[in-house]
């Protein structure tokens, strides 16, 4: 991803595990986003998210209020059960924009979509 290309949305892919261990790298790589990224919608994709806990909900409270600041929106891809359930336990589902797939967020045909992806377990370059 660069900072030239106006995209609508940028796509940053969670860990499977999204636990102590592995929410530094996705919190970076997701403020990265929202700081330094060309999108007004970043999506926090946790399709494949099998396990998170409150530190996991805790960097996209964080991700959230960031993309508030910065005039953007943060966009949760989530069809898990057990993680939307934390949410609704921890009534962060008033908060967030869930949605239950990706394509769910998309505002442009498939044609005019240029939806940038980024796995939290690959880094971020830019030009």
């Amino acid at each position: 991803m660069t900072g030239t290309t106006t995209t609508p949305a940028t796509m940053i892919t969670a860990p499977a595990d999204l636990n102590i261990y592995e929410v530094p790298r996705f919190r970076r790589i997701l403020r990265d986003a929202i700081e330094h990224g060309s999108a007004d919608l970043v999506i926090a994709d946790l399709t494949g998210v099998e396990f998170t806990d409150a530190v996991g909900c805790g960097v996209l409270v964080a991700a959230q209020r960031l993309a508030e600041s910065r005039g953007r929106r943060l966009g949760v891809a989530c069809d898990r059960e057990p993680v939307l359930r934390l949410f609704l336990v921890l009534g962060l589902t008033k908060h967030f924009d869930i949605r239950d797939s990706v394509e769910a967020f998309a505002v442009a045909s498939p044609a005019e979509d240029e939806t940038a992806a980024v796995t939290a377990g690959e880094e971020q370059t830019s030009a």
